[in-house]
Protein backbone atom coordinates (compact mmCIF):
# COMPACT_ATOMS: atom_id res chain seq x y z
CA UNK A 1 0.00 0.00 0.00
CA UNK A 2 2.82 2.63 1.11
CA UNK A 3 4.78 1.28 -2.29
CA UNK A 4 1.84 1.91 -4.52
CA UNK A 5 1.34 5.57 -2.49
CA UNK A 6 4.87 6.54 -3.14
CA UNK A 7 4.82 5.30 -6.68
CA UNK A 8 1.43 7.92 -7.33
CA UNK A 9 3.23 10.27 -6.05
CA UNK A 10 6.35 10.42 -7.93
CA UNK A 11 4.85 9.86 -11.00
CA UNK A 12 2.45 13.08 -9.81
CA UNK A 13 5.88 15.31 -9.76
CA UNK A 14 7.37 13.63 -12.84
CA UNK A 15 5.02 14.84 -14.89
CA UNK A 16 4.70 18.18 -12.92
CA UNK A 17 0.88 17.73 -11.43
CA UNK A 18 -0.06 19.07 -8.42
CA UNK A 19 0.98 17.53 -5.36
CA UNK A 20 -2.29 18.74 -3.12
CA UNK A 21 -4.13 17.60 -6.26
CA UNK A 22 -2.66 13.61 -6.49
CA UNK A 23 -3.03 13.72 -2.46
CA UNK A 24 -6.52 14.46 -2.41
CA UNK A 25 -7.39 11.61 -5.00
CA UNK A 26 -5.00 8.98 -2.97
CA UNK A 27 -7.22 10.19 -0.20
CA UNK A 28 -10.37 9.88 -1.61
CA UNK A 29 -9.61 6.29 -3.37
CA UNK A 30 -8.58 4.70 0.48
CA UNK A 31 -11.73 6.54 1.57
CA UNK A 32 -13.75 4.32 -0.95
CA UNK A 33 -11.84 1.32 -0.11
CA UNK A 34 -12.15 1.54 3.69
CA UNK A 35 -16.39 2.12 3.28
CA UNK A 36 -16.85 -0.50 0.72
CA UNK A 37 -14.74 -3.12 3.24
CA UNK A 38 -16.61 -1.50 6.18
CA UNK A 39 -20.29 -2.36 4.00
CA UNK A 40 -18.75 -5.84 3.27
CA UNK A 41 -17.85 -6.50 6.85
CA UNK A 42 -21.86 -5.14 8.17
CA UNK A 43 -23.05 -7.61 5.49
CA UNK A 44 -21.14 -10.63 6.03
CA UNK A 45 -22.21 -10.02 10.24
CA UNK A 46 -25.80 -9.31 9.08
CA UNK A 47 -25.68 -12.84 7.05
CA UNK A 48 -24.38 -14.77 9.96
CA UNK A 49 -26.58 -13.51 12.33
CA UNK A 50 -29.19 -14.50 10.48
CA UNK A 51 -28.26 -17.75 10.35
CA UNK A 52 -27.85 -18.09 13.88
CA UNK A 53 -31.07 -16.33 15.07
CA UNK A 54 -32.71 -18.43 11.98
CA UNK A 55 -31.76 -21.69 13.63
CA UNK A 56 -31.78 -20.73 17.01
CA UNK A 57 -35.65 -18.86 17.63
CA UNK A 58 -37.48 -19.13 13.64
CA UNK A 59 -36.92 -22.11 12.49
CA UNK A 60 -38.16 -23.89 16.41
CA UNK A 61 -41.10 -21.14 16.02
CA UNK A 62 -42.33 -22.66 12.89
CA UNK A 63 -41.52 -25.86 13.53
CA UNK A 64 -43.25 -26.22 16.78
CA UNK A 65 -46.20 -24.24 15.35
CA UNK A 66 -46.85 -26.59 12.69
CA UNK A 67 -46.17 -29.51 14.89
CA UNK A 68 -48.77 -27.39 17.83
CA UNK A 69 -51.72 -27.17 15.19
CA UNK A 70 -51.76 -29.94 12.81
CA UNK A 71 -51.09 -32.20 15.46
CA UNK A 72 -52.89 -31.43 18.33
CA UNK A 73 -55.45 -34.35 17.28
CA UNK A 74 -58.39 -32.13 15.82
CA UNK A 75 -59.24 -31.85 12.23
CA UNK A 76 -62.42 -29.97 12.06
CA UNK A 77 -64.81 -32.50 13.79
CA UNK A 78 -62.85 -35.57 13.77
CA UNK A 79 -60.51 -36.83 16.71
CA UNK A 80 -57.09 -38.19 15.50
CA UNK A 81 -55.10 -40.31 17.63
CA UNK A 82 -51.82 -39.38 16.77
CA UNK A 83 -48.73 -40.58 19.07
CA UNK A 84 -46.68 -37.74 18.43
CA UNK A 85 -43.74 -39.06 21.34
CA UNK A 86 -41.29 -40.31 18.53
CA UNK A 87 -41.87 -36.94 16.72
CA UNK A 88 -41.21 -34.76 19.40
CA UNK A 89 -37.72 -36.51 20.51
CA UNK A 90 -37.04 -35.86 16.37
CA UNK A 91 -37.48 -32.44 17.41
CA UNK A 92 -35.65 -31.85 20.32
CA UNK A 93 -32.59 -33.70 18.82
CA UNK A 94 -32.73 -31.46 15.90
CA UNK A 95 -33.43 -28.31 17.75
CA UNK A 96 -30.10 -29.49 19.31
CA UNK A 97 -28.25 -29.87 16.13
CA UNK A 98 -29.77 -26.54 14.69
CA UNK A 99 -28.64 -24.61 17.68
CA UNK A 100 -24.91 -26.11 17.60
CA UNK A 101 -25.25 -25.82 13.75
CA UNK A 102 -26.02 -22.34 14.17
CA UNK A 103 -23.26 -20.93 16.54
CA UNK A 104 -20.68 -23.00 14.33
CA UNK A 105 -22.04 -21.83 10.68
CA UNK A 106 -21.90 -17.90 12.68
CA UNK A 107 -18.20 -18.64 13.98
CA UNK A 108 -16.85 -19.99 10.79
CA UNK A 109 -18.63 -16.79 8.73
CA UNK A 110 -17.08 -14.16 11.16
CA UNK A 111 -13.96 -16.32 12.05
CA UNK A 112 -14.57 -16.48 15.85
CA UNK A 113 -14.15 -20.39 16.24
CA UNK A 114 -12.63 -19.87 19.54
CA UNK A 115 -15.41 -18.79 21.41
CA UNK A 116 -17.88 -21.50 19.45
CA UNK A 117 -17.10 -23.85 21.85
CA UNK A 118 -18.64 -21.91 25.54
CA UNK A 119 -21.05 -20.20 22.68
CA UNK A 120 -22.85 -23.24 21.76
CA UNK A 121 -24.89 -24.75 24.74
CA UNK A 122 -26.49 -21.62 24.77
CA UNK A 123 -27.97 -21.69 21.32
CA UNK A 124 -28.61 -24.90 22.26
CA UNK A 125 -31.19 -24.28 25.27
CA UNK A 126 -32.27 -21.02 23.78
CA UNK A 127 -33.34 -23.66 20.36
CA UNK A 128 -34.81 -26.49 22.39
CA UNK A 129 -36.62 -23.92 25.00
CA UNK A 130 -38.18 -22.04 22.12
CA UNK A 131 -39.59 -25.10 20.56
CA UNK A 132 -41.22 -26.19 23.64
CA UNK A 133 -42.88 -22.41 23.84
CA UNK A 134 -44.31 -23.14 20.73
CA UNK A 135 -45.07 -26.50 21.35
CA UNK A 136 -47.41 -24.98 24.07
CA UNK A 137 -49.02 -22.34 21.89
CA UNK A 138 -52.83 -23.74 21.16
CA UNK A 139 -53.97 -21.87 18.32
CA UNK A 140 -57.03 -24.00 17.18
Amino acid sequence: MIIRIVSILNVALGSSGSFATTLENISEEFWEIYMLRKERITKTQGTANFILWGGAMICPVLLGLIVAVFGSGKAGSFELNVDLSLLNQSLFFYMMVLGAGGVWMQSVILQTTQTAIWRMPMYMFIATTTLLLALKISIV
